[in-house]
């Protein structure tokens, strides 16, 4: 049964959120155009953050990723302070990819995960505030999250240390995407648009894949596809909508030019580059951005490499979350997968909203208590 603090949140939800939950794709649409250049669009350390010099150190930095479509990212290395005992301890370094719907900038819930990472279980949390939509698309995504990825694991900063990488909602999807993207490469059924896989970085991405911690999922986005059990799932959701999953889908596949009733205002300087011209709804069944039907990668990777231990994957999500139609179905396929394949733990909250865990309710602090476990392992 659900806690009162969880019922009360999915109230607190409907109300904030009901305007753009019943808003049309017309009206979404001209949304993400004012917000990539509004005031939400700011990536900033929030006070509270700054202020709290005591449990955790936030230095900035910028990645700038080459080649065709090259991104600038602010990024954030946030670690236990140097007057603590902890420091140096922990084994492991998060990556953490917020979420958003691939359209808002870092919020505070997504600041106070971070900071509960690095104040409570001593370990250091890369934060990238990735571009969005629609200066980006997940292809482009792709390409600038394995350049950074390779560029942090040279850093003498995580030297020895393995990669935890975590998300929730469109930061659950990159974190498992990744893993995938790194499979798909060594089997060289993956290609990155302006960006040349030699054997050099073959071997590199070998050595990120076998350095590579858990993947932790809260509530992640990883089916795009339209279903009946989406429709029935939208009744209970305060949160997200189906004309939101529509248009994340749309932009963030495609790139604006799909939109070309919206004019966005993109900067010259920095054009987004549409991904794909299939206009046919086919393409979000495809398992590079409907993850679920992509990931039987894993499988085809320990078929070729029988020694590798199983990929240790956990997923967390609420049953009133338009997101865990796509996690059920998630969870029984990478079951079929064999143990040999995939260590997958699953946490369902009854009665839990999206992205729970990063919420303040009961039911959060059980998920934290797996999520300690994992960075403990």
């Amino acid at each position: 049964m659900p806690s009162f603090r969880a019922y009360l949140t999915s109230w607190m939800v409907w109300g904030y959120y009901y305007r753009r939950k019943h808003a049309t794709e017309q009206e979404l649409l001209l949304s993400v155009r004012d917000n990539w250049k509004g005031k939400f669009a700011e990536e900033v350390v929030p006070p509270y953050i700054s202020s709290a010099t005591e449990t955790i150190a936030v230095s900035e930095e910028k990645f700038k990723g080459d080649g065709k479509g090259g991104q600038e990212w602010k990024v954030f290395h946030c670690a236990v302070p140097s007057g603590r005992g902890e420091v140096g301890a922990a084994d492991k370094v998060v990556i953490y990819w917020h979420g958003g719907a691939f359209i808002h900038a870092a919020a505070s819930q997504h600041w106070g995960a971070v900071h509960r990472i690095v104040r409570d279980h001593h370990t250091p949390v890369v934060f990238p505030h990735y571009t969005r939509v629609p200066l980006s698309t997940a292809d482009d995504w792709c390409r600038n999250a394995l350049q950074f990825v390779l560029s942090l694991a040279s850093d003498p900063r995580y030297a020895g240390k393995k990669l935890v990488y975590m998300g929730d909602s469109a930061g659950g999807w990159m974190s498992l995407r990744f893993r995938m993207l790194l499979c798909g490469i060594l089997l060289r059924e993956e290609e990155l648009s302006g960006m040349k896989i030699g054997e050099d970085t073959r071997r590199r991405v070998k050595e990120l894949l076998d350095g590579m911690g858990s993947t932790i999922m809260i509530s992640p986005v990883v089916n795009l596809e339209m279903s009946d059990a989406l429709e029935e799932k939208d009744a209970l959701d305060p949160w997200l909508s189906i004309a939101i999953f529509r248009i994340m889908r749309r932009i963030w596949i495609r790139g604006p030019s799909c939109c070309p009733e919206i004019d966005f205002d993109l900067p010259a300087e920095r054009p987004a580059i549409a991904s794909q011209s299939d206009s046919t709804d086919a393409l979000y069944s495809d398992g590079r951005y409907s993850l679920n039907n992509g990931l039987d990668v894993f499988k085809r990777y320990h078929d070729v490499n029988p020694s590798t231990p199983p990929f240790h994957l956990l997923t967390m999500i609420g049953t009133y979350d338009l997101c865990h139609v796509g996690c059920e179905d998630m969870q029984a396929r990478l079951e079929k997968l064999g143990s040999k394949v995939v260590k997958a733990d699953y946490i369902e909250a009854e009665g839990c909203v999206h992205v729970y865990p990063i919420l303040t309710m009961p039911e959060a602090e059980m998920a934290w208590v797996k999520i300690g476990e994992l960075l403990r392992e």
